[in-house]
């Protein structure tokens, strides 16, 4: 087992109800060699006041409190900046970690010399029916080929850690770009990625989450077509791209901008039908060619 030095990073917002079960699963940890950085972007309730409390309790805790709402993806890149240790693990204000969280997603990530390991959830609700959840419906990826997250981001944040080394010095990440979906690409451009099926975190939903889906659950809403372009776009300017993957970000800009006003696009349909196999690698969809078919849909209709 490595006693390697983690950074866990947490952003909060108006969480309170939340933090004390979060904060407590996350300092008693099986894996005590780390630092919480903990950065609350201006919540207007006490939040502030919790995590005072628990950074005068606990001198591995460094508070930070902005001095005005930036957002959740700037929040993140500003604690990350922070983050002194030779492994990163992201934190939401709203989960709870299993004990051996940290030592798991060490081992997973040094077994494999990658430079980034996450793992599955369960999801669950802290309201009636408090129904909990294990995604099956996914594949973890164990790749080196970031043209297997490209088409969607299939590694949530709150899930990872990852080697400070595939940071530029610069740390940015691009506005109006979802932040994990960034650092699992950039992670792909660096080396291989881990995934297990171990259930290491309890994931909360509820209607405050951050990357709470609007619109419908099963076609794209006009809002996810152009922040697909945008993040397309965003990418090809990220270094260490492959030429292949470039190809594919071009055609996914053509076809999609091509979807934009429209209510279905045949040449996108054909086109993710065509690479499915590296797009939709995320995805569970058993034997069945027409699963394949439905998903394909689905991602080239605005509903």
């Amino acid at each position: 087992m490595t006693n390697a030095f983690v950074s866990i990073v947490m952003c909060t917002y108006n969480g309170a109800r939340f933090l004390e079960g979060q904060v407590q699963s996350l300092i008693t940890q099986t894996h005590q060699n780390f630092e919480l950085i903990i950065c609350d972007d201006c919540s207007t309730d006490n939040t502030p006041d919790l995590l005072k409390g628990y950074a005068a309790l606990d001198q591995r805790i460094r508070l930070f409190i902005n001095e005005k709402n930036i957002g959740y993806n700037k929040n993140f890149e500003n604690a990350i900046k922070k983050a002194a240790g030779a492994y990163i693990c992201i934190s939401d204000q709203d989960d709870i970690w299993l004990p051996e969280k940290i030592e798991k997603l060490l081992e997973l990530i040094m077994k494999g010399e990658s430079v980034l390991a996450y793992h599955n959830v369960i999801a669950f609700t802290d309201r009636p029916p408090y129904e909990k959840k294990v995604n099956r419906k996914i594949n973890v990826l164990n790749s080196s080929d970031e043209a297997v997250n490209i088409f969607h981001n299939s590694i949530s944040g709150h899930t990872m850690l990852f080697n400070r080394s595939i940071l530029a010095d610069n740390i940015s990440f691009p506005p109006n770009v979802y932040y994990d979906w960034w650092l699992s690409l950039l992670a792909l451009t660096k080396g291989k990625i881990a995934g297990t099926n171990e259930i290491l975190s309890y994931h909360r939903q509820h209607d405050a989450n951050a990357s709470a889906k609007t619109g419908h659950k099963k076609f794209l809403s006009a809002k996810e077509c152009d922040e697909k372009i945008i993040a397309y776009k965003a990418f090809l300017s990220m270094p260490g791209m492959s030429s292949r993957s470039i190809t594919m970000l071009n055609k996914l800009i053509k076809y999609y901008t091509g979807l934009q006003g429209r209510k279905f696009s045949m040449p996108l349909f054909k086109y993710l039908l065509s690479n499915s196999a590296t797009f939709l690698k995320y995805k569970k969809i058993g034997f069945l060619y027409i699963n394949i078919l439905k998903t394909c849909y689905r991602m080239s209709r605005v509903h």
